[in-house]
């Protein structure tokens, strides 16, 4: 299974994507502000295995926090989309 990371992923068209990634087994992060919406957002997904990863990537402090993530882990696609 094919990992992807997802910023702006919370609505519009980060969330659009991320549906259809989905749909293709991909395991879905998906980062953005609000937890809320990104609880929401990963509800709506096919198939299991799917996170989230709350940053504002206004801040630099999540921006590192979110680099640190991507170190640790391995994606096989990044689309940076916010």
């Amino acid at each position: 299974m094919k990992k992807v990371l997802i910023t702006g992923a919370s609505g519009g068209i980060g969330l659009e994507v991320a549906k259809l990634l989905a749909t293709k087994n991909y395991q879905i992060t998906l980062v953005a502000r609000r937890e809320d919406a990104l609880n929401k957002a990963k509800s709506v997904l096919a198939g299991t295995g799917h996170s989230i990863h709350v940053s504002d990537l206004t801040k630099q402090e999540d921006v590192q926090k979110l680099a640190a993530h991507i170190t640790a882990n391995s994606y096989d696609v990044l689309i940076n989309n916010a």
